[in-house]
């Protein structure tokens, strides 16, 4: 079975022990989505809440708003550079 939630999807966080107590009936967004073999999806959800992180959460833990944002509303389009410093394996931006 395919996935219930399309990317950019609005959704609000039910209440579950994934996510903190001030998420719980928040919205967010999905962001990125991975299913198993049994046909189990989880999303990763763009809280707006808690716009530092993204959150992994199973599709029970979530209820769709019934409406959909662009890819522009979700990205600004800025770019950073990331290069690895081959002797310490640590990431170097250009910014």
């Amino acid at each position: 079975m395919g996935p219930k939630l399309d990317f950019y999807e609005v959704v609000s966080i039910l209440p579950c022990d994934v996510v903190p107590r001030r998420l719980w009936g928040t919205q967010g967004v999905v962001v990125g989505r991975a299913g198993d073999d049994s046909g189990v999806w989880e999303y990763a959800i763009q809280a707006f809440a808690d716009e530092n992180c993204c959150w992994q959460l199973a599709e029970k833990h979530l209820r769709s708003e019934g409406r959909k944002m662009t890819k522009n509303e979700m990205y600004t389009g800025e770019v950073i550079t990331v290069h690895v410093d081959p002797a310490t394996g640590k990431g170097l931006t250009d910014k």
